[in-house]
């Protein structure tokens, strides 16, 4: 009777743990470390003027699911890479800050998805 109360009080891992959990930690350091140096330079942005709350919390709540959008859209990085690639070393880095700008720019829904797939991935 105290081995079925046990069993039954074990929970599962949270819905961050779980997410956070599923992901590589070098992936995870190094998305957010682009995505700080991108949450940096929109904040430096933005200091000229002083902007609304909510313009002002924009790039830390985008920083917080670059890497989930970078994961959910790696597949069709894959895809174009091939495309994409010049052998100009400067075409190589326009191209890699352009693909990371947009995908920071969309991360909130795009990582939104990708979180919810990592979360059914590894129940």
């Amino acid at each position: 009777m105290q081995e079925e109360q046990n069993d039954q009080q074990v929970q599962k891992p949270g819905f961050l743990k779980r997410i956070f959990g599923s992901l590589r930690l070098g992936f995870l350091i190094k998305f957010y470390a682009i995505g700080l140096v991108y949450a940096s330079v929109l904040w430096l942005a933005m200091s000229g003027s002083m902007p609304a709350v909510g313009a002002a919390i924009l790039p830390f709540v985008n920083l917080i699911f670059f890497p989930f959008a970078v994961y959910t859209l790696s597949i069709a990085l894959q895809i174009l890479a091939p495309i994409l690639v010049h052998p100009d070393k400067y075409t190589r880095l326009i191209n890699f800050v352009l693909i990371y700008t947009l995908i920071y720019m969309f991360s909130v829904p795009v990582g939104a998805l990708g979180m919810l797939y990592l979360w059914f991935k590894t129940r």
